[in-house]
């Protein structure tokens, strides 16, 4: 994803063009064009099992195959992904690797690798994705140059991954090494420059460094804004960055005018049943959360359930996090039947449309161990918590905010049971 919200899972994504080389939603191999369309990381199924080292290896060979074949199957595979089959993609794209028709330094080798990291970030399979990518920076090294901005795009998205494993540090690192790169390349008011800072003002608020994170994200928005204009939805995005970063330095009030405002100028371009409305939704109820207001909260929550389950089913990925705050705002509001509820509905669908090591899987039963710890049910909490932690300890640093929580409710667990 490009400039995203912060939200895990539940991300509005700045897009760049895509070209016949590199279809995916994330773009990754294109080094082309500005700020695109805004639109929602559809996972329409997370289904995969990533407990296997990434592989390029662990299909048919297809050294035998023409030219022509590896067309069909590139194209084979950019249906699948916007269809949603990850699997089908990650198959196609695997054996398109694997084909001896490439020459060693080739720029369709590069696009197909980095395809193959947004189909595995799309099963939730970061180390995968962050493997791919790394392959792929050394592939554009060698051919451009580490002065190049398609050099600067894969550091920009190993960032993305590092930021999807809770490696904050390292993120940063590289976007500092992309700026710097962009702005030399462009100039310091590029839109692409505007891309990055949007993603860095993230790496410090991770890194719980607000000041900076405030600095970064008002130099974004103005970027933003000066190319796209004041109610372009790409500066909605810029402005629901700044609103956090004003959250997380105690401007609270600014966090929720800004989510309002994005939030107004989204459903005037797009329209009142626009699904991607359902994304900002969490946006200003997180707003009104931090503002201490959990009744706008819940409203605005269970409107957001209703958007995504009318434009997505009542299955779909996107309500996991939904439910989780759902769940956390009933909980606020002393309703701990209903919070218990929520949780569990986030875990059915996570099991449901989720396989293996899914972070996803891993997050809803942290929550529903919290719920079951909540009506006594040690013995189950227990359970769910070595399930997530399993999943957890694989896929994410202990810095993530996913196994600081897991700490927590283990710890609560371990402090509600009886001395031995």
């Amino acid at each position: 994803m490009f400039a995203r919200l912060s939200r895990p899972a539940s991300r509005l994504a700045i897009g760049l063009a895509i070209n016949s080389a590199s279809r995916c939603r994330n773009p990754l191999a294109s080094a082309g064009a500005a700020l695109g369309t805004a639109l929602i990381s559809q996972r329409w199924a997370c289904s995969g099992n990533n407990d296997s080292e990434v592989s390029t290896g662990g299909f048919r060979t297809t050294a035998g195959l023409s030219e022509k074949e590896l067309l069909d199957l590139n194209k084979e595979a950019a249906e699948a992904f916007e269809k949603g089959d990850f699997l089908s993609s990650i198959e196609a794209w695997e054996k398109v690797a694997q084909s001896k028709h490439h020459t060693p330094n080739s720029p369709t080798l590069m696009s197909c690798l980095n395809n193959l990291a947004c189909a595995y970030g799309e099963i939730g399979d970061s180390r995968r994705k962050l493997k791919l990518l790394e392959r792929s920076r050394d592939l554009v090294q060698a051919v451009y140059g580490a002065d190049h901005p398609q050099y600067g795009m894969v550091l920009y998205n190993m960032a993305c991954a590092k930021e999807e494993m809770g490696l904050y540090s390292d993120m940063k690192r590289l976007l500092d090494e992309s700026l710097v790169l962009h702005e030399k390349r462009f100039h310091p008011q590029h839109a692409k420059v505007g891309r990055v800072l949007l993603l860095l003002a993230a790496a410090y608020g991770h890194l719980g460094e607000h000041e900076a994170q405030v600095r970064t994200a008002e130099r974004a928005y103005e970027i933003v804004k000066k190319h796209c204009g004041p109610e372009h939805l790409q500066t909605t995005i810029a402005m629901l960055t700044l609103g956090r970063a004003y959250g997380a330095a105690g401007q609270v009030e600014r966090q929720l005018q800004l989510a309002q405002a994005a939030y107004s100028i989204q459903e005037k371009r797009l329209g009142p049943m626009n699904p991607q409305l359902a994304v900002t939704l969490l946006e200003v109820a997180d707003a009104h959360r931090a503002n201490g207001d959990f009744y706008n909260q819940k409203t605005l929550l269970e409107e957001a359930v209703e958007v995504q389950q009318r434009a997505f089913g009542r299955q779909h990925t996107l309500l996991i996090d939904t439910y989780i705050a759902l769940g956390d705002t009933c909980g606020q509001l002393e309703n701990d039947q209903a919070q218990a509820q929520y949780y569990f509905e986030a875990l059915k669908i996570a099991r449901h449309r989720c396989q293996g090591k899914h972070i996803l899987i891993g997050k809803a039963a942290v929550n529903a161990a919290r719920a079951c710890l909540s009506q006594g049910d040690k013995a189950k909490a227990q359970a769910l918590l070595d399930e997530a932690q399993s999943i957890v300890e694989r896929n994410v640093s202990p810095e993530h905010p996913l196994s600081k929580q897991l700490r927590k409710v283990t710890k609560e667990l371990v402090q509600s049971s009886p001395c031995t």
